[in-house]
């Protein structure tokens, strides 16, 4: 079944309207007046009486804008209209212009868990699928799928023999031959070719080719979780995740970064000393690595500790060269949840914060006693030096379970930032503030500021 944009006539007035317009009334806003950097300048939501999961976003070339969610037990809607009545459970793949406007819908039976956009402009995604017939394609079990960039499929392919929630793949990267990698955690399971097999839970990093076939597969032989892959144009690919290492009466989490050869060979390892952080995204750009996460003990980098702020909690940021040498990180907020790399090889994070942190501009104002305050960042690639940020405050929803909301940052070929995440209550971004969800306990927002 596939959802529209609807019929003309049939929607209320678009909210996506800019945050701020040109003086020509454009919403490119090409003659506008100067615009802070970092300046909300757009704003799309998706929401419905049900859960909605972010589940990805990426530009395409052109500068449009892909966007999967999940949804159960209820419709989707976004500032346009209706994108779906009430399902059970499926995910969508929706295409925005530059501006957020929607141009396109896909229903699909299953769940979605990772996002990208290759080359040639078309949407790659990995999921879950419940069997049920989607549109020109066949999801039954673990799915790799390709649309087009008209939102028509192109193709899919399954690994059947996995079985349910044996595998949870949460980034996907792409080269400039197509070639695909996927990285997340398989937890006791065998598989067929790329050969996948783990007595518990472990890491796993798997590359196919521009039509879906098996190309080879590493799995971790530590207990361990697989966040993060980033592919250069040559086909090498960046890997990152965290350790669980055994420790007398504990357990010790420890990042790492692998750089791993196009054949699959791994050419070496960088680990994190500390005895707990874990990592959350990572993003690749010219000489430039960067790994995200959150540190809930210190660690040292660069021949630098750092510790963990009041909060018990720090974001981090970490800076590799792409031969593994260590850089520069930098601390932020309670915890960084994404990362990218500009054009310009600038980094912009989204993350939250608490009420006071220091976020290199001195305390931030925030809903007091909430973890769930937004921010989202820029940084210098060269020296880490912060370039803007912005809080966006949230008051704590009591008894809501947000350890499935997913956050994440893009960035355009011509240095657009877009980010995505879940709201829990009202929150203002620039002059809209989206109220508290429909239902569900959370809404999502899709907002697009000044590079």
């Amino acid at each position: 079944m596939t959802a529209g944009a609807g019929a003309p006539g049939d929607e209320p007035a678009s909210e996506v309207a800019p945050l701020r317009v040109g003086e020509d009334g454009s919403p490119s806003g090409a003659v506008a007046p100067e615009v802070l950097a970092g300046e909300p300048l757009w704003l799309q939501v998706q929401r419905g009486a049900g859960k909605e999961q972010a589940a990805g976003v990426a530009y395409d070339k052109a500068g449009n804008l892909l966007v999967a969610t999940n949804v159960s037990y209820g419709g989707l809607e976004d500032s346009s209209g209706v994108i779906s009545e009430p399902v059970v459970s499926a995910f969508f793949i929706t295409k925005y212009s530059r501006v957020g406007e929607r141009q396109w819908s896909r229903r699909f039976e299953g769940k979605v868990t990772a996002l990208s956009v290759d080359w040639d402009g078309n949407a790659v995604a990995w999921g879950t699928g419940s069997g049920a017939a989607s549109p020109g394609l066949e999801l039954a079990g673990y799915f790799l799928m390709k649309l087009n960039a008209d939102g028509q499929s192109r193709w899919s392919h399954t690994i059947q023999s996995l079985a349910p929630g044996a595998f949870t793949g949460l980034r996907i990267s792409t080269d400039r031959q197509g070639n695909v990698a996927i990285a997340g955690t398989l937890e006791g399971a065998v598989g067929q070719p790329p050969a996948l097999a783990s007595e518990g839970r472990v890491a796993v990093v798997m590359s196919y080719t521009p039509n879906g076939e098996p190309r080879w597969s590493r799995v971790e032989s530590r207990p361990s979780d697989g966040t993060g892959a980033a592919t250069d144009a040559n086909g090498t690919v960046y890997f990152s995740g965290f350790l669980r290492v055994p420790a007398p009466g504990e357990t010790h989490f420890v990042p790492f970064l692998q750089r791993i050869a196009p054949d699959g060979t791994l050419e070496w390892e960088r680990q994190l000393p500390t005895r707990y952080a874990v990592t959350t995204g990572m993003a690749l750009r010219g000489n430039r690595v960067l790994v995200t996460g959150y540190a809930m003990q210190d660690y040292t980098f660069a021949g630098k500790q750092y510790l963990p702020g009041s909060g018990h909690s720090d974001g981090f940021l970490l800076a590799y060269n792409r031969d593994g040498e260590e850089r520069w990180s930098r601390q932020m907020g309670y915890s960084a949840l994404d990362v990218n790399l500009t054009s310009g090889e600038g980094a912009v994070i989204i993350g939250r914060y608490e009420n006071g942190d220091d976020l290199g501009t001195g305390p931030m104002p925030g809903a007091v006693g909430s973890q769930r305050n937004i921010f989202i960042a820029r940084y210098d690639r060269e020296e880490g030096g912060l370039e803007w940020v912005r809080g966006f405050s949230q008051d704590a929803m009591p008894n809501v379970d947000t350890h499935m909301d997913r956050f994440f940052v893009t960035t355009s070929l011509t240095g657009e930032v877009t980010a995505m995440g879940a709201t829990l209550n009202a929150v203002t971004f620039g002059s809209r503030t989206l109220p508290a969800p429909l239902g569900g306990w959370r809404d999502l927002f899709i907002v697009g500021l000044s590079p």
